[in-house]
């Protein structure tokens, strides 16, 4: 009865054994997983990455064609053309003159006294009262186109005349004469005059026919042109890459 009294008495050790023993593994356990993952991770820190990719810009040179403007300098014909005047031969300048006298009176330059006492004039002079004064020129076309030719007949008054004193000339008639070419013609005019207002007659040419002459000349323009030209400009792209937190 005693041994079996000690037996049932001896069964509450074990039970208090087996409570200890198991917490003490359980926890042996977690050291070693503890010890385990510090032997992976430096500096014996516990972490865990967390990984994603993401889009990161960057700049590349993209070629591209593009158009290029300038300007060249290009030769090009042109016609000029000018007025010149036709040529011709005048002799305007050396008018052929013609002088006459057409009312006179005499003048007794030297007398005497007859017998019965009555003058008798001994040598006389005839004394012109009125001249008519002709002049006359030519004219030549030389050129190769007809044309007309305008002029007027005028006239001024000579030195030391009494009887005509004005500074200015005096337009008398206008006139204009036509050529062909090489053809010659002779206009002619006439004034008549006090003997002491006497006058001098003279042409003056108020036009000369004109023609156009024209020729080729090279001149230079700007002229602008395109051409295509390669050209590089800078484009922004994206690559992925994986980050990681």
């Amino acid at each position: 009865m005693d041994e079996q009294d000690n037996s049932k008495g001896k069964k509450p050790k074990k039970s208090l054994k087996l409570l200890w023993i198991i917490p003490a593994v359980i926890l042996g356990f977690i050291l070693l997983v503890v010890f385990i993952d510090s032997m992976d991770t430096p500096s014996g820190q516990v972490t865990k990455s967390i990984c994603r990719d993401v889009e990161v810009p960057y700049e590349e040179q993209e070629e591209y064609m593009k158009t290029e403007y300038y300007t060249e300098t290009v030769p090009y014909t042109d016609r000029e053309c000018e007025s010149k005047q036709l040529v011709y031969r005048s002799t305007e300048d050396q008018l052929n003159t013609d002088v006459v006298c057409i009312e006179d009176h005499k003048v007794c330059k030297e007398s005497h006294k007859n017998f019965w006492g009555n003058i008798v004039c001994d040598r006389e002079e005839t004394v012109c009262d009125t001249y008519r004064e002709t002049a006359s020129f030519s004219i030549t076309n030389l050129d190769s186109e007809n044309g007309w030719w305008h002029f007027e007949w005028r006239s001024t008054c000579r030195s030391n005349q009494p009887l005509c004193t004005s500074n200015s000339f005096e337009t008398l008639t206008n006139y204009g004469i036509s050529l062909q070419p090489t053809e010659t013609k002779t206009d002619t005019y006439s004034i008549t005059y006090d003997a002491k207002g006497q006058k001098y007659l003279y042409a003056y040419f108020t036009s000369i026919p004109t023609k156009q002459v024209c020729r080729d000349v090279t001149k230079y323009k700007e002229v602008q042109r395109e051409r295509q030209v390669t050209a590089y400009r800078p484009v922004t792209k994206y690559k992925t890459e994986q980050k990681c937190d």
